[in-house]
């Protein structure tokens, strides 16, 4: 019991900074790794590829792609589905397609990629044929084979390669917006300059969005884990020092018997405290394993439509854990060393046993 107490306290831990840790790795998936562009344009409205070529021309920008989004209605028997359809070149190199394990898909030549999540809802397999509703304003339908499914952590998404999304479109050479690699020194000035454009309806800054959601959160983190250790360690300390305490009172008169006979204070304690060394030694372990089994089923409970929380546990998690369950056993261990320093020797030599 007292290593399943240890345990329950270290698991505590690392159950606790289980949303900090999955934020944190959806960050460096979903727009790092997926997203290497500086700014992303949204036209208010579908306009000439040439707007492309335009930005590109901007002092300070390296280089820009176009994506197409069309919003549609996804229909498989009688089961449907709102949603959009992304376009996007197959060779992009400023959004990327990337699954759950960090690995790239290939858009189709021919065909939809949907997420496994929009599969499920819509009961479809690669090779179905979805009949898809336009809803841009064209009021065009078509008959669109699955090529493939991707696994993703946000969204529900079907993504085309934008020349064939074209070809159903009665708007073929137009696009919806692009991302651009651009010179930090000049990041400022590019923004102000497409602000101006009556055709440009939102810009988004990358670094800028993700350094803002890191400062409104981390105090939030660093309070939430602040108490988490607390009350770990309390538990951890409790658990310890109770199990020591008892162990004492059942083995004073034995640990006192042994000062008598010629003991150190450093060997009973090492008698004592040794024990409570092999109980710390083995719940941390089986605490990371229960740590990681109650993150495995929160995240489980907590998948929705429109998101997918990681399952991640990153090693300062595992490190923390283990630093203040050792730590809260240290200070138990030196409040019941200070109880062996003070045992009842005399006691002990009047006792005719």
């Amino acid at each position: 019991f007292g290593v399943l107490g240890v345990a329950f306290a270290t698991a505590l831990i690392v159950v606790g900074r289980m949303s900090n840790d999955s934020v944190k790795y959806l960050i460096e998936v979903d727009f790092r790794q997926a997203q290497p562009f500086d700014l992303g344009v949204t036209f208010r409205e579908e306009i000439s590829q040439h707007a492309l070529m335009e930005m590109v021309r901007l002092p300070g920008v390296y280089y820009g792609e176009a994506y197409r989004a069309v919003p549609v209605r996804f229909i498989s028997e009688h089961r449907n589905h709102l949603t959009a359809i992304q376009g996007y070149k197959p060779d992009m190199k400023l959004r990327k397609i990337l699954d759950t394990k960090t690995q790239p898909a290939t858009i189709p030549e021919n065909g939809l990629l949907l997420t496994e999540k929009l599969g499920e809802i819509l009961r479809v397999t690669k090779g179905d044929t979805l009949t898809v509703n336009f809803l841009d304003g064209s009021k065009r339908s078509a008959r669109i084979h699955i090529s493939g499914f991707i696994s993703q952590f946000i969204g529900l998404n079907g993504y085309m390669n934008i020349d064939e999304l074209s070809k159903l479109l009665p708007e073929r050479l137009v696009i919806s917006g692009s991302y651009l690699l651009v010179d930090k020194k000049f990041e400022e000035a590019i923004t102000a300059e497409l602000q101006e454009s009556p055709f440009v309806g939102e810009i988004i800054s990358k670094q800028k969005i993700i350094e803002r959601f890191y400062e409104s959160t981390a105090q939030t983190w660093l309070i939430i884990t602040l108490f988490i250790s607390l009350f770990a360690g309390a538990t951890a300390f409790s658990v310890v020092y109770n199990n020591a305490r008892i162990s004492l009172s059942e083995r004073s008169r034995e640990l006192a018997s042994l000062r008598v006979l010629g003991f150190t204070r450093g060997e009973i304690s090492y008698i004592l405290l040794g024990e409570l060394t092999i109980l710390i030694l083995l719940a941390i372990p089986i605490g990371f394993l229960l740590g990681w089994g109650l993150t495995w089923f929160i995240t489980w409970s907590m998948q929705t439509e429109l998101y997918r929380l990681p399952m991640n546990i990153s090693r300062a998690t595992y490190t923390l854990a283990a630093l203040v369950v050792i730590i809260s056993a240290l200070l138990s261990g030196g409040f019941i060393r200070r109880k062996l320093n003070r045992l009842d020797l005399i006691g002990v030599l009047k006792t005719r046993e």
